[in-house]
């Protein structure tokens, strides 16, 4: 365990790049917060005009997306950030680095937007007027998950095709590692996976309620719930 900068805010992003961890929180005050080891944090800030629910990094830069916005925020050091400008005003929940593109995904059809440089964004349309939660990138697609049944993927970022996930649950995040796909779901116990990103097989997690978040390293994929101090990792 180590200790954040300010335990008040809803950490709620953290990601790593440029030999630093960057974690964004959201709040009125737009707190940041980077570490070189993981361990001793320095509380930073974005800009308090947006709440900020996810952060990447890719192409030299940290990309910073919020909910009920058209700002994104980007930054060559997870220190100083700048507001860039996207184009609609949405709730975006997620956004990932691959295939030369930084891609944001929210809750409505309309709500995905790309961009190759993370300062200037182009919009596109995903197949179906869901809640999308969560997207990521691997093996050649970018996959978006949301908190239904459906699911999608494409090649560039651009082009999606709708695909359907093995349960009708809040599917709340989906990372790449070891050749598979998975996604986890709040308030349930089947995590699903999948080679191609297209066809996916439903298991099972050691507890319900293990679904917030999950992500891939060193041989191991790892979820953890929202509240509860209980953690769940795989290395298949």
């Amino acid at each position: 365990q180590t200790t954040m900068p300010a335990s008040r805010y809803d950490w709620g992003s953290v990601c790593y790049g440029a030999g630093k961890f960057v974690a964004i929180a959201s709040g009125v005050e737009g707190v940041a917060a980077y570490s070189t080891d993981g361990i001793n944090w320095t509380k930073t800030t974005i800009s308090d005009e947006v709440w900020w629910y996810s952060v990447c990094y890719g192409a030299g830069k940290f990309v910073a997306v919020g909910g009920s916005d058209d700002r994104a925020a980007y930054s060559k050091d997870g220190i100083n950030w700048t507001l860039t400008t996207l184009p609609a005003n949405k709730t975006w929940l997620s956004v990932c680095y691959g295939n030369g593109k930084f891609v944001a995904v929210g809750d409505e059809t309309d709500a995905v937007v790309y961009s190759t440089d993370g300062v200037t964004w182009t919009q596109a349309t995903l197949p179906a007027n869901t809640g999308w939660q969560s997207v990521c990138y691997g093996n050649g697609k970018f996959v978006v998950v949301a908190g239904s049944i459906i699911a999608a993927h494409s090649e560039d970022g651009i082009n999606w095709t709708q695909s359907t996930m093995p349960a009708d649950v809040e599917w709340l995040s989906v990372c790449y590692g070891g050749g598979k796909f998975v996604a986890v779901a709040g308030r349930s116990s089947i995590p699903t996976y999948s080679t191609d990103g297209i066809n996916w097989t439903q298991t099972t997690m050691p507890a319900s309620g293990i679904g917030n978040s999950v992500c891939y390293g060193a041989g191991k994929f790892v979820a953890v719930a929202n509240r509860d101090n209980v953690a769940a990792y795989s290395s298949d």
